[in-house]
């Protein structure tokens, strides 16, 4: 088994992308987290348009899908210290719809060119001294460091919040037909309740983890 804090360590690995790369590399690369399953061709995502001054492409949780099936929306103040006078700087409002870093579209040239990487690591490392944010750990300080600096790809491409309750919202014809990424952010991971919705779809397509760390169809854990 991995032990926790390698796994704390990974969270933040992709903080480092560009590092992951060739040194002259400065095309694009395509984040996902490992709870992932994608039903479309990759190559749509990671050829979706980006603004000339976005260093990428995110979702934000707002958006059309979200808002036709009600799906609970999450906002910067949640995550955010805003008695905190470094964030009331940052002049981001707290009713701003966060973002999720699990599926990302990244510019790996203009990462570089604007040291991203430096940037999370200096607001990561800041909120060991003072508390700049409340919740969260990698998602919170990509949060602040990209407002403003992404450009929205089609919600189709993030289906999310399928490892909780919220997954009952979504109708099966855009789970199983339209939806082109599925997401299991939330506690109930797919590797862990093999006897829920969706099972068939990750049971199908996930890849058995070269750790061994049940990363893919393995024991029931529906009722631990």
């Amino acid at each position: 088994m991995i032990s926790f804090s390698v796994c704390v360590q990974l969270v933040f690995s992709k903080y480092f992308l560009p590092d992951f790369l060739p040194a002259d590399y400065e095309g694009r690369v395509v984040y996902l987290d490992d709870d992932i399953i994608v039903q479309g061709d990759i190559r749509e995502l990671a050829e979706t348009a980006i603004d000339d001054n976005h260093v990428g492409s995110i979702s934000p949780d707002c958006n059309e899908i979200t808002n036709l099936y009600k799906i609970p929306r999450y906002d910067y103040g949640t995550y955010l210290n805003y008695k905190n006078p470094r964030i009331q700087q940052m002049k981001i409002p707290s009713r701003t719809c966060k973002i999720n870093a699990g599926v990302m579209v990244v510019d790996v040239g203009k990462w570089r060119r604007l040291d991203i990487t430096g940037q999370l690591v200096y607001w990561t490392e800041l909120n060991t001294r003072e508390e700049v944010y409340l919740h969260g750990a990698s998602q919170t300080v990509i949060m602040m460091v990209l407002h403003n600096r992404f450009t929205p790809f089609d919600p189709l491409w993030h289906i999310r919040l399928l490892g909780s309750h919220v997954m009952n919202r979504y109708p099966d014809d855009l789970l199983y037909s339209r939806a082109k990424l599925l997401h299991w952010n939330g506690i109930e991971k797919p590797w862990k309740f093999l006897k829920r919705r969706l099972s068939n779809v990750w049971s199908k397509y996930a890849v058995a983890d070269p750790l061994d760390i049940t990363f893919s169809a393995g024991r029931d854990q529906t009722k631990v």
